[in-house]
Order: structure tokens, then sequence, then C-alpha cells
């Protein structure tokens, strides 16, 4: 959702969607927002103002009344709301309105966890970390054409590496079924709205307890159990199930799924 950031665009920038790097990206801008915040307004770092940091890694400003954040979640994620208002300190009339899960506990303890580290560190210190941060880093670029959906790709880059929970894969492939379904764009919207609705609820319940949060997987096990069946032929027999058998593309495109039965 971009209409927030017209003025952005019209300046000649493009927004995109991270399919892979997401983590590594948010911690890496919560560290460059913490060395930042040891900084005063008007000290020099690396031979640039405080302020020409932020406005190029973090966020943007315009007439002191539009923000532009460089780097965020979806609009509907709660994460994006928490990350703006907790980790990078603004201001939001909306702050309160969405729950905190696991998900916004570890981004609060990755900016803990900076933060502290920081402390001890002189001026000098923290210099050489920001200038290896920003500019002795490699990463690999590469922008994937627009026929490629971003769903598909997402899962399928997303199996390499620390793996992606079963309940984060069944929430991206929902969203990517939604897309095939033979109904209009308002009901095929409704339905991701519907989506992500779910899945926020369903993390706010696994971390209410952060200091023993529930296994995202022992919760789709369980709930695999009450709405299909039970069977102990295999190990992780419930993903190969709903990810493999049941919420497929062939089964959507043959007429097989109904919305009303991907609202289980």
């Amino acid at each position: 959702k971009l209409k927030d950031d017209l003025w952005l665009l019209k300046k000649g920038l493009s927004a995109y969607y991270v399919i892979d790097g997401q983590q590594r990206l948010t911690t890496l801008i919560i560290l460059l927002h913490e060395i930042l915040c040891t900084f005063n307004d008007n000290e020099g770092i690396n031979y640039g103002q405080k302020s020409e940091w932020i406005d190029r890694f973090l966020y943007r400003s315009y007439n002191q009344l539009y923000k532009s954040f460089v780097f965020g979640y979806e609009k509907d994620n709660p994460s994006d709301e928490y990350f703006k208002t907790k980790i990078l300190e603004q201001e939001s009339s909306a702050a309160d309105k969405y729950p905190e899960t696991l998900y916004t506990a570890n981004l609060m303890f990755a900016k803990e966890y900076f933060k502290n580290r920081l402390k001890s560190l002189s001026k000098e210190d923290k210099e050489a970390i920001f200038d290896k941060a920003i500019n002795r880093l490699k990463f690999n670029y590469y922008e994937i054409d627009d026929s490629l959906d971003v769903y598909v790709t997402f899962e399928t880059m997303n199996n390499r590496g620390k793996d992606l929970s079963h309940l984060e894969l069944l929430k991206n492939r929902l969203i990517y079924l939604s897309t095939l379904l033979h109904e209009d764009d308002e009901t095929k919207g409704r339905l991701r709205t519907d989506i992500n609705e779910t899945w926020k609820t369903i993390y706010e319940y696994l971390g209410k307890n952060k200091d023993n949060p529930l296994d995202d997987d022992d919760f789709l096990f369980n709930h695999w159990i009450m709405y299909f069946t039970y069977d102990r032929s295999q190990s992780d027999v419930y993903a190969e199930f709903l990810l493999k058998k049941k919420f497929t593309a062939k089964n959507v495109l043959s007429g097989n799924i109904s919305i009303k039965e991907r609202n289980k």
C-alpha cells in the first residue's frame, strides 16, 4: 500500500517487496538506528551529518507533514506500526491499535541488545562499526521479473537457509491461492484481509507469554488434527497434507477448494 508515499514515488524512486533477506535488513537498520541515537543532532558521523544518515537509511521527511520510511512492513502487519513507533521511536496516532506479538518482541530484543552493547564503545569504535555496516557489507541483489509471482518466489527462495515455520509458509500459500480464485478483485481483497487478520491474531496469542512462547508448528499440528485428520505415518505429515495435498494451485483451479473451505 503505497498511497501514503506517493510524494516519494513522484521523485523518481521506486518501492520494492523484499522476498529474501527481510530479517537481515531489519537487524541492520536497527543497528544503524541505535548507533545514530548515541550521537547528538549536530555531531558529524563519518564525515556526514546525523540527519543525512537518517534520511538515507531510516526515513525521509517532507514539509514536516509526511514521513516515508525507507524500510518497513506491509501496512496490515502489526510489526509495521511497532517498528516505526517502538524501534525507530517515531510518533503515530495508530501506535496503540496493534497488539504486540512474538515478532515485535524479537524486534525489541534486537534493539535492546544493540543499545546495551554500544554503551561501552567509544565514538571511534561506533563510527568504525557504522562504516562497516554501510560501506563494507556486500549484498546479492536480484530484481525479479514482473511475470513472476511474488508469493511463489517467496516460498521458493525461503526454502533455503533457516527454515520458515510451516505456519508462515501456509499463510503465504493461502494468499497466493487467493489470487487464483475465480472471484472478483473485491472478494479476493477481502479474503486476503481475512487471512492477514487471522494470522495477526494467531501470532498475538502464540506470543502472549514472551518468556515461553508457543511454537508455530505445534499450533498448526493441533489445528490440523481438529479440522482434518490424525495420522502418524510419517514425520511432519500435517505439513505434507496441508502444503502438498490440500492447499495447492491444482485444487483451486479445479474448483476443489472454495472460499468457505479456506476460511477454516
